[in-house]
């Protein structure tokens, strides 16, 4: 492991979050950590990452990776938070590192999450049902209130 790797996940564990927050958050500095070493950009330290390092890994992964720009602007705000808690306020605010910037901005959320269709659901209802009681109430609660598949499951803990 890197010593900017080390001093950027350490960084990453030291700033707020969830737990899962923080290990996505570990997972998008480690991507960046690879970029680097993969393009011989030794830095030992966060203080020494550079605005151009930045633009050539969102380029890096919007290009030759195919990752889309929701994910990419996910990573970003993980990379923004890790530079602030390594007081890197200067290099976060630049306006060259904005999003829009970047051409990963402008994206919307609207529509993107569609209902589960009726007949696909009552199949995976009558196959939990099957399985647990307690399971196939959390799937239904969760359809209903619209939770997502870890968040329901996570309260079939609770339901008996």
């Amino acid at each position: 492991m890197t010593k900017l790797l080390k001093n950027l996940l350490k960084l990453s564990n030291d700033a707020s979050g969830s737990f899962k927050t923080r290990a996505d958050r570990d997972r998008h500095v480690t991507y960046l950590c690879d970029f680097l070493r993969k393009n011989n950009i030794n830095i030992v330290h966060v203080s020494h990452v550079k605005a151009t390092h930045i633009k050539a890994y969102v380029d890096y992964r919007k290009n030759d990776c195919g990752v889309s720009d929701a994910t990419i602007t996910n990573e970003m705000a993980s990379v923004r938070k890790v530079l602030k808690e390594g007081s890197r306020h200067q290099l976060v605010h630049l306006p060259s590192l904005t999003n829009k910037e970047l051409n990963i901005g402008g994206r919307s959320r609207v529509g993107n999450k569609l209902p589960i269709p009726t007949i696909l659901l009552n199949s995976y209802l009558a196959a939990a049902f099957e399985y647990d009681l307690g399971y196939a109430c959390a799937v239904l609660l969760g359809f209903q209130l619209g939770l997502r598949d870890e968040e329901a499951i996570q309260a079939y803990k609770s339901i008996n």
